[in-house]
């Protein structure tokens, strides 16, 4: 009973994602917080990079159908990471929520404290995909093609950007209550920051599909703060292309490393 109550909220919640952005018409895009005209927020990637929400709530949605079907509801893998996977669904709809409801800054419309708390609900997404991440890297040997590809590949994609996300939506927050001094500098130290985590994880994580996506992932933001910023500063555009040629040499260098898969 409990298996199958976990699929039907896992997939509610899933649903509920596309559900909640198109009431809302937000297409989770930080850059909607700043004016165009404003000074700018240098860690934000361009706005088209923010097109990969359509890929990862898509693969949300196809996790969702597949953890549903009847074959699948008392494995292992949905057990360990369905939870986490739907706690981190109701996240996003209450992050869209409060992202209207922040408006723009720098306009009589501006809330800082619904940007807060996207920042705080932005960690619990983070937390969340984090668990269902760190398990899925422990249950590859036992995963077989499918699981891998319709659990761990979706996972991993919106673990990755959310790494990025939340430093992101944080540097849009500081941006907001006026803490605007040295940004270029700033960016330029979180990329470093970021690129050694990305590295870090990178390493200690098995499969292609996992390494694979999260890579992924990492060099779109990278190649997106890149051009956003190459009218605004050399400085991180050069540190973020930088960072993209690290990633990428470390995550070749690294190679797939597959998992042997454990005997049934």
């Amino acid at each position: 009973m409990r298996d199958r109550l976990r699929q039907i909220l896992v997939l509610t919640f899933a649903i509920g994602q596309i559900v909640t952005t198109a009431l809302t018409n937000q297409a989770f895009n930080e850059t909607s917080t700043v004016p165009a005209q404003a000074e700018p927020v240098y860690f934000l990637p361009a706005g088209f990079t923010f097109a990969i929400w359509g890929m990862i709530i898509i693969g949300s949605v196809v996790y969702a159908v597949y953890q549903a079907l009847p074959a699948q509801t008392e494995r292992t893998v949905h057990r360990q990471i369905g939870w986490p996977l739907m706690v981190n669904s109701i996240f996003f709809s209450v992050w869209t929520v409060l992202a209207i409801a922040a408006g723009p800054v720098d306009t009589p419309e501006f809330q800082p404290g619904f940007l807060l708390g996207t920042v705080v609900v932005l960690a619990g997404m983070l937390a969340a995909t984090g668990i269902a991440f760190v398990r899925l890297h422990g249950l590859m040997p036992q995963l077989d093609q499918t699981d891998r590809w319709l659990a761990a590949f979706p996972a991993a994609l919106y673990y990755a950007w959310l790494n990025v996300a939340a430093i992101a939506n944080t540097t849009s927050y500081l941006y907001g209550i006026g803490l605007r001094s040295n940004g270029a500098l700033w960016a330029t130290l979180l990329i470093g920051v970021a690129v050694v985590l990305a590295c870090v994880t990178i390493i200690a994580t098995r499969g292609p599909q996992l390494t694979g996506a999260y890579a992924g992932v990492i060099l779109w933001a990278l190649l997106g703060i890149a051009i956003n910023n190459l009218d605004q500063s050399a400085l991180v555009t050069g540190a973020a292309a930088a960072a993209a040629i690290i990633v990428a040499a470390v995550t070749v260098y690294r190679g797939p490393q597959l998992p042997e898969r454990l005997p049934a």
